[in-house]
Parts: C-alpha cells; sequence; structure tokens
C-alpha cells in the first residue's frame, strides 16, 4: 500500500474509533440512567396503582348512579326503536334489567314482537273478521264502492291504532284501485300521522306500506320526483323518532328508494335507515350477550344495593362493565369505553393507561390488574419527571454535546479525507492528461516528421503526390495547433483569464469553415460526412474562434467514438429563438450512468478511454462555450447506437 493510502486508512480508522467509542459511552450512560429512573419509579407507581383504582371505582360508581338517575321513569313510553337514552361520554351502551334477569330497556326485539302480538289480538275478532272479509270479496268483484263502504263501517269497530293502520291502508288500496288517487294519498298521510310505529302479522311496518301507496299513487301521477323528497323527510323523522327503523325494515325500504326518479333523497334515506339499523343490531347482539353473561356470572344475585364492578368480554375484547340494583325490582348494566377509562382519574407523577390483559408487555410502565378480582385489564402507570422541561434541557443538552463531539470529528476526518483524495485524484489526473497529451503529440508530430522526411528525400517522383504530402503535413500541423489550443485554452479557463469576443456570425458559414478544416481527416479515415440544413441564414452573436474549436472538438469526438462506423451527420436548424448544431455518430455511445461527468475536465469515460487516446478537455471546452454565449450543450445517447451532441446558441433577433 502506498504512502497517502496508509495515511488515509490510519486516520479513517482513528476518527472512527474515536466517533465510537463517544457513542458507546453516551449510549451507556443513558441506559443506566433510564434504568435508574425506573427503579425509582417503580414503587411509587404500585402505590399509586391502589390510589388510582380506589378513584376509578368511585368515578364508575357515580357515573352509574348518574345513568340511573337520569334513566329513572323516562325509559317507559318511549318509541320502539329509538335512540337510548343520553348517557356519559365513557358509557358505550347500558340496559336495564329486572331482578329475574329479563332485559327491560332497551330490548328492540320485544318491542318488534309486541307489535306482532298486538296486530294479532286486535284483529282474531269474529266480527271484524268476517266484515273484512267482505270488503275483500267486493274488492275482488271490481266494487270498489262497497268495499270501501264496508270498510268505512268498519272504522267505529278501529278501537286501536293498529285496527285504524289496517283499515286505512286497505282504504288506501280500494282507492288506488279506483284510481282515486287523491283519497289513496290522504289515507297513506293518516297513517303516518296518526300511527308510524304499528305492524301488520308478517311484521311489515305500516308507515312503510303506506309509503309504498303514496310513491304509487305520485308515479300514476307523474308526480314522484318532485314529491318524494317530502316523503323521504317524513320517513327520516321516523326513523330519527324510533318509530321505524329495525333491520327488517331495510328491505322495505330499499325496495322504495329503489326507482331512479327518486335520487338523491332517496339515497339519504337509506343511509339513515342503514345507520338505525346497525345500530338496533349491534344493542340487540350486546344485549344478548349481556343477558347471558349476567346469568352465568351470578353478578345478580351478588349485587345487593351496591355496585358490582366485572370484566364482560365481547369478542375477546374485554371491557369494564358495572351493575347495579337501582329499586328492589330493576337492575342497571353499564359498558364502558375501556380508552376512555383513563381520563377519568389521573396521577400527578404518572401517565395512565388502560390495555388489554398481556398486551404490549414489552412496554415501560407498571402493569396491575385493574379489578383484582376480574382479570382482564390492566392498569398501566409510565413514571414522568417532575419537571419534563428541565429533564428535556438535560437530554437536549447532553445529546446536543455528543452529536457535536461526533459532528466535529467527523468534519476533522472528512476534511482530511477530501485532501488526501484530492490530492491522489489530481496526481491521477496529471499522470493520465500527460500521458494522454504526450501520446495526442506523438502522433500528429510523428507523422509529419514522416511526411517531411519523404519530401525532403524526394522518394516520390509524382508532383501530385508530393502535394498531397504536403497538405497532409499542414492538416497534422493544424491537428497539433487544436490539440495545443485546447491545453492553453483549459489553461486561461482554469486562471480565469479566458476571454472572447463575440461578433455577429453567419453559422452556416462557420459549420461550414469547421467542416473544411476537419477535411482531411474525414477522408483519411474514409467518413461520410451528411450535412442538413433548411437553407434558411442563421446569425448567432459569438467569437468566431471558440465557435470554431467547439465544432472541431465536437467533430473530432464524433471521429474517435464512431467505432467501426463510417457515417457523421451534421444538423443546422433554428429552434424557436434558438439554433441547434448537431452531430451524430453512430458509434460505441454513452452509458446512461456516464452521460452527466463526461463534460467534467479530464474526465474520459471507461469505454471512451479504451476505444482513443484523449485528454478528457473537449466537451469541457465546449460547456465552457456555450455557456459563456448564453447557450447549452445537451447529449443524447445509447450504448452501441451512437451520440448525438447539440450545442444550442440563441439566435441574433432583427431588432439586433
Amino acid at each position: 500500500m502506498s504512502r497517502p493510502y496508509r495515511f488515509l486508512a490510519v486516520h479513517l480508522l482513528v476518527v472512527l474509533a474515536t466517533c465510537v467509542l463517544i457513542g458507546f459511552l453516551g449510549y451507556n450512560w443513558l441506559r443506566l440512567d433510564r434504568e435508574a429512573r425506573a427503579r425509582r419509579g417503580k414503587e411509587s407507581a404500585e402505590a399509586e396503582a391502589v390510589r388510582i383504582r380506589a378513584r376509578l371505582r368511585e368515578r364508575l360508581a357515580q357515573m352509574t348512579g348518574e345513568l340511573s338517575r337520569s334513566w329513572e321513569g323516562r325509559w317507559a313510553g318511549r318509541l320502539p326503536y329509538a335512540p337510548p337514552l343520553p348517557a356519559p361520554d365513557s358509557v358505550q351502551a347500558a340496559y336495564l334489567f329486572e331482578a329475574s334477569g329479563r332485559l327491560l330497556y332497551p330490548d328492540y326485539d320485544a318491542a318488534y314482537r309486541r307489535a306482532l302480538i298486538s296486530y294479532q289480538s286486535a284483529v282474531g275478532r269474529p266480527l271484524w273478521q268476517r266484515e273484512m272479509d267482505r270488503a275483500e270479496v267486493m274488492e275482488a268483484r271490481g266494487s270498489h264502492q262497497g268495499a270501501r263502504g264496508a270498510l268505512l263501517h268498519l272504522m267505529s269497530l278501529a278501537s286501536t291504532p293498529t285496527l285504524r293502520a289496517a283499515l286505512l291502508l286497505r282504504l288506501g288500496r280500494v282507492a288506488l284501485a279506483a284510481r282515486q288517487y287523491g283519497a289513496a294519498e290522504a289515507h297513506a298521510w293518516q297513517i303516518l300521522e296518526c300511527c308510524p310505529s304499528e305492524r301488520d302479522e308478517y311484521g311489515l311496518s305500516f308507515a312503510l306500506s303506506a309509503a309504498v301507496q303514496l310513491a304509487a299513487a305520485w308515479e300514476a301521477q307523474g308526480k314522484l320526483g318532485t314529491r318524494f323528497p317530502q316523503l323521504a323527510t317524513r320517513l327520516g323523522g321516523l326513523i330519527e323518532a324510533g318509530a321505524i327503523g329495525h333491520p327488517k325494515d331495510l328491505q322495505e325500504i330499499a325496495a322504495l328508494v329503489a326507482k331512479p326518479a327518486v335520487k338523491p333523497a332517496a339515497s339519504a334515506l337509506l343511509r339513515q335507515a342503514e345507520q338505525a339499523a346497525g345500530r338496533i343490531r349491534q344493542h340487540m347482539e350486546t344485549a344478548r350477550r349481556l343477558q347471558k353473561w349476567m346469568a352465568g356470572s351470578e353478578l345478580l344475585r351478588r349485587g345487593g344495593a351496591g355496585l358490582v364492578l366485572s370484566t364482560f368480554w365481547a369478542d375477546s375484547h374485554p371491557q369494564v362493565a358495572a351493575v347495579q340494583r337501582t329499586t328492589e325490582r330493576h337492575v342497571l348494566a353499564v359498558l364502558f369505553l375501556t380508552e376512555r377509562l383513563a381520563l377519568e382519574t389521573e396521577a400527578r407523577n404518572f401517565e395512565i393507561a388502560l390495555a388489554p390483559e398481556g398486551a404490549n408487555q414489552a412496554a415501560a410502565g407498571v402493569r396491575v390488574p385493574l379489578l383484582p378480582h376480574a382479570p382482564g385489564i390492566d392498569l398501566v402507570l409510565r413514571a414522568r419527571e417532575s419537571d419534563p422541561a428541565t429533564e428535556r434541557r438535560r437530554q437536549t443538552l447532553f445529546g446536543g454535546a455528543l452529536a457535536a463531539g461526533v459532528l466535529l470529528l467527523l468534519l476533522v476526518g472528512y476534511f482530511a479525507f477530501r485532501d488526501v483524495v484530492r490530492e491522489l485524484r489530481l496526481a491521477s489526473l496529471r499522470s493520465s492528461f500527460v500521458a494522454s497529451v504526450t501520446h495526442e503529440l506523438k502522433t500528429p508530430l510523428t507523422s509529419i516528421q514522416l511526411l517531411a522526411e519523404t519530401v525532403r528525400r524526394r522518394r516520390t517522383r509524382d508532383p501530385g503526390a508530393e502535394d498531397e504530402m504536403l497538405g497532409a503535413i499542414l492538416d497534422e500541423s493544424a491537428r497539433l495547433s487544436r490539440l495545443l489550443d485546447n491545453v492553453l485554452a483549459f489553461a486561461r479557463i482554469e486562471k480565469g483569464a479566458q476571454e472572447y469576443h463575440p461578433a455577429a456570425t453567419n453559422l452556416g458559414d462557420a459549420v461550414d469553415g469547421a467542416v473544411e478544416r476537419f477535411g482531411y481527416l474525414l477522408e483519411r479515415d474514409g467518413f461520410r460526412l451528411s450535412q442538413e440544413s433548411n437553407g434558411e441564414p442563421l446569425h448567432v452573436y459569438a467569437d468566431p474562434a471558440g465557435l470554431a474549436q467547439a465544432l472541431l472538438n465536437l467533430l473530432s469526438n464524433a471521429v474517435k467514438y464512431s467505432g467501426r462506423s463510417r457515417k457523421i451527420c451534421l444538423v443546422v436548424q433554428r429552434r424557436g429563438d434558438e439554433a441547434e448544431i448537431r452531430i451524430t455518430d453512430y458509434g460505441i455511445g454513452i452509458p446512461q450512468s456516464e452521460q452527466e461527468r463526461i463534460f467534467e475536465s479530464f474526465y474520459r469515460a471507461p469505454e471512451a478511454a479504451r476505444e482513443a487516446a484523449g485528454a478528457g478537455l473537449g466537451l469541457a471546452l465546449v460547456r465552457h462555450f456555450a455557456e459563456a454565449h448564453a447557450g447549452r450543450v445537451t447529449l443524447s445517447s445509447e450504448p452501441g447506437k451512437g451520440s448525438s451532441f447539440s450545442l444550442w446558441l440563441p439566435l441574433v433577433q432583427d431588432h439586433g
């Protein structure tokens, strides 16, 4: 290993070892400090847990008592599917049971069954059945007036809302059959006003059946689209009040709103019905599980007059449940939201959380059962500093000092590493540059020497051949001059002494001159240069010598890296306010990863270095010339398919 590389390796090793040592010491200090604080807080956390459980029990008893008093006497007489009475935010659900364990409120299943029983008991009287059968026979015979008279005669016997709803629905059906749409609408609206919560023997809501009749009457009159929003508003009010909304009502509502003419009011109504059905379905499922759980856990017998707290499992998720006897006949069961119970109490030196038993055991904090006699939920206490701001400042100061030390070491190492790498790179570039330039100089010098020696010794007697050799000497001299011009131009650019003298230049003449100067190399190597132009004179404001040098460099690159191809295309054209000079070869091409770097000084892509010798200055000079004249250089290339370099220069405007 050379001396510079040994120095670099030792330096990097010292810097990295120091950074690792500082990081290791800082990490262990923080770890030991955390362990010490955790030990100090564990004992106080265990003592605090006892106080928190007692405080939480008091809070649960308080919320249960408030809920019992707010519900007292208010649950009876409510519409069958109305939302439950208001409860505190921490309460998920509450249910009122009889002392025997039978559910009283909210019991949506019982309300549904009561509606069926009410209808069956109301229509079971012989007189009622006989008159209804007679009205049905008349309706079947087409005697709508007779059927209407029989039904109106029965109205005096409709002593209950169920019978009244059944008669009004039948009257509306007869009116529809007789095309008396006004009467059908009136009967349907009467059902919606007088008895919206009644149901028939199949459990179908009379209110929804009346809504279907209204929709049929409006559709027959061509008024469904304009009148339906009024009906949707009315049905939405009934769902909100709890007169309808049972999950079994969803099918009827979906059929009602299926008509294309009733959107978007129908969509809102269906969405409201689905939400109500989902709420009722969830309450019924929870009520069934809670009723079974209470019967199996003997909480009713244990409750007495006090509060019993336990764990209720719903779908493998534990919840806190409170059971309290409110009267001699009634028992209130309350389910609490676990995630909100932690907000019902507080501790000055701890953060409180509730988590299922066994979950996240690796999390920091002291865990104790929330209900010692009914495990399932853990009370998690995490110690916190008495002065969080001071703790944050201390940790920030330590972390900042540690980071500053590591950063300082890294910066020192980086600058040293950069200097060494720069020296190594410059040494390598100098060596490569000297070798490349030497080779580039030697080739034309050798050619000039051989040609001059041949002419001097007059080895050829053909005057034409002698003139050709003299022309070759001049071309090789020009090639040598271009190489020296490139080196000198780069030296001036590096010193900041490069000067351009722009002047209005005919671009076509400049390109033709460059091609003529480069013609010898093209002919010698058998290249075919095709030139394309639209014939339009293009003028740019550029330094003529610099422009010629840039064009010669691009042509030289095309010749060097054409590989076996002997075709070069040169295009001069206007593109908006710019002129484009595009030189395309069909040689080795340039990989995408190298296309950005080839414009750097001294840099040569590996494929290009293997293909031909060079100093790595040509493209750097082209880009410097383009940028100095408010232009640019672009490249389009694909390995194996050639490269296309475009020199863009702003055109001289008509106004100068």
